[in-house]
Formats: structure tokens, C-alpha cells, sequence
């Protein structure tokens, strides 16, 4: 769901996601999918949603972030 939404944001708004950092196309991507997963259950979990999927992607960014630079792995988290 995530590849899926980062894919159609980035088709969709190419224009306006251009001058913004991966991280933030992360978190922006990451906020889209929590939002639109939990919307179906009210107002609520929509924002609850959202603000976890905004979360959980800066956190995965800057773990995957720090292995690539300490050389433990070698890709980076992008859409």
C-alpha cells in the first residue's frame, strides 16, 4: 500500500513534491497510507492513523539512514 501510494503521489504531484527532501516524501507518503488505511473507521483513527504513519516512516528513514552509512546495508528508502 505504501510503494502503491508513493508511486501515485509521485505521478500525481511531481511538480510540488520536487523541492522537498526524501524525508519528507517519506513522511508525507507514509501519513497518506496510515490516513487512508484507518479513514474507513471514523474521524478519530484517521487522525490517530496518520500521525502513526507519519511516525513510523521518520523513524524507519533515519534507522535505514544510519545502517547505510555505518555500511550495514546498502539501500535507501525511497519512493
Amino acid at each position: 500500500m505504501y510503494c502503491l501510494i508513493g508511486s501515485g503521489l509521485n505521478f500525481l504531484l511531481e511538480d510540488e513534491l520536487s523541492e522537498l527532501t526524501q524525508m519528507q516524501k517519506n513522511i508525507i507518503c507514509g501519513m497518506v497510507t496510515g490516513g487512508l488505511y484507518k479513514s474507513t473507521l471514523g474521524v478519530r483513527p484517521f487522525i490517530v492513523g496518520t500521525a502513526l504513519g507519519g511516525g513510523i516512516s521518520f523513524l524507519l528513514h533515519n534507522t535505514i539512514l544510519f545502517l547505510n552509512k555505518n555500511k550495514v546495508i546498502s539501500f535507501e528508502m525511497k519512493f
